[in-house]
């Protein structure tokens, strides 16, 4: 009997600090600048998505922007 209630105050006890987790959100605050950009001063601050292409898509060229951004 002894061992049964050890094991059984041992397993609740295991479980719950497995249970506990920080949630940490990766969507906000994020610095996009194009990559022939050089100076920090062109970063814009985004969250997550981010279509940095959109105004390309939609103004009818099909010369849109193909190269490299950079998330930070």
């Amino acid at each position: 009997m002894k061992h049964t209630i050890f094991s059984l105050i041992l397993f609740f006890i295991s479980t719950s600090t497995f249970a506990t987790r920080k949630e940490i959100l990766l969507n906000e605050n994020w610095m996009f600048r194009f990559s022939h950009q050089v100076q920090f001063k062109s970063e814009e601050r985004v969250n997550l998505p981010h279509t940095w292409n959109s105004g390309d898509a939609l103004s009818g060229k099909q010369d849109y922007y193909r190269g490299m951004g950079n998330y930070t």
